[in-house]
This record gives structure tokens, sequence and C-alpha cells, in this order.
């Protein structure tokens, strides 16, 4: 069950700004899109596996992404047409996603 309150809450270091809310997610299907790891996309996090865990649960919930069949990892997510039209809107928002 996704942890609302931690989401709306949590903040994060990413290459010295700090990331709130759905930037966070916006940053994991920019990550997910170019191919990054999974470690990759964790070491983002500080080592948060919860809160790591609880963005792709949202993602998972909102169909923005969905796990590949015989994949249990990170790796084994692709972004969907609709997430994409979610990171195309957060880009034209100015949310500058490095």
């Amino acid at each position: 069950m996704l942890n609302l309150s931690k989401l709306k809450t949590a903040t994060y270091q990413n290459n010295n700004s700090r990331l709130t809310g759905l930037t966070a997610a916006a940053y994991i299907l920019k990550w997910l899109s170019k191919g990054y790891t999974k470690d990759q996309i964790y070491a983002k996090f500080n080592g948060d596996i919860q809160l790591f865990s609880t963005w792709i649960d949202f993602l998972k919930v909102k169909k923005w992404i969905v796990q590949v069949k015989g994949e249990d990892d990170v790796s084994g997510l692709k972004v969907t047409k609709e997430g994409k039209t979610w990171l195309k809107r957060f880009e034209s928002a100015h949310i500058k996603l490095n």
C-alpha cells in the first residue's frame, strides 16, 4: 500500500538540489526512459529503499510504468505511453529533469 503522507513530505538530495513530491516520480520516469539500472536509480535516493519502492509502487498504480513479464527488478520496468505523456507534461511545465 502506498504511503501517501511519506510521498508528500519526502525530500532528498540529487545533484545539489532538493526534490519533493511528484518531481521524484518525474525523475524516475526520465531515468527509466534513459535506461538507468536499478542501482543507478536507487543511489539517487541516498539509500532510502522504502522511499524508492514507494515511488515505484506509485508509478505502477498510476500505470505510468509496467513490470515486464519475467523481470523482477527495475531493469524490467518500462515507461508506458501514459508515462511518457506525463513525462512530457512535467518537462513542458519547466521542471528541470537532468
